[in-house]
């Protein structure tokens, strides 16, 4: 689980919101693949961002705590060294390294990446995180053998019927045969 540092300009943005009783509004989480800030706290910006993301999911944890989900879609392949939420007015609020001791995480095309990220004002141990990766493909095979399912029980159900359809046709068949045999002309 990422946990992000509020930035000096994070609450600059804050303070400036108790003066004038305009609250911040989350913008985009950011995802950049250049050298981690040494400070997170100091960071201004990401040294390279490369895409932005909404805030799919907002999740109270606690009263100083929420957790932020978001998505990368399939299409886009990228290396994350460094991610960020933005206001919406493009000020840096928050930052983290992503798994800076593995040099980043690697997304390859092909497949969506959700994660989710802690934004906290409190000590984290008092938190309990469960997290649960996605195995996106384990959930298409299911949902594919799901209905395969429906579809041969469906099927075979009709087959069913089909073939007694088919039985009564064909014992008709031989009583019609059987009385046009035993008919007399003439």
């Amino acid at each position: 689980m990422i946990v992000f540092t509020i930035t000096a300009a994070g609450i600059a943005t804050e303070n400036a919101a108790m003066e004038t009783g305009t609250m911040p509004v989350y913008g985009n989480i950011v995802i950049g693949d250049g050298t981690p800030a040494d400070v997170p706290f100091n960071a201004n910006d990401l040294t390279h961002q490369v895409l932005s993301v909404p805030v799919l999911v907002v999740e109270r944890l606690s009263a100083g705590a929420v957790r932020l989900h978001a998505n990368i879609p399939p299409d886009v392949e990228l290396r994350i060294r460094e991610i960020g939420l933005r206001l919406s007015d493009g000020t840096l609020y928050a930052y983290a390294p992503y798994d800076e001791a593995a040099g980043g995480f690697y997304k390859p095309s092909g497949f969506d990446f959700s994660f989710d990220v802690v934004l906290a004002r409190e000590q984290l141990a008092n938190l309990t995180f469960t997290y649960t990766p996605v195995d996106v493909q384990s959930i298409a095979d299911s949902i594919t053998n799901t209905a395969r399912n429906a579809i041969d029980a469906y099927m075979q159900t009709y087959i069913i019927d089909l073939t007694a359809m088919c039985s009564r046709m064909s014992r008709n068949l031989i009583e019609l045969q059987q009385r046009s045999t035993n008919v007399k002309l003439g």
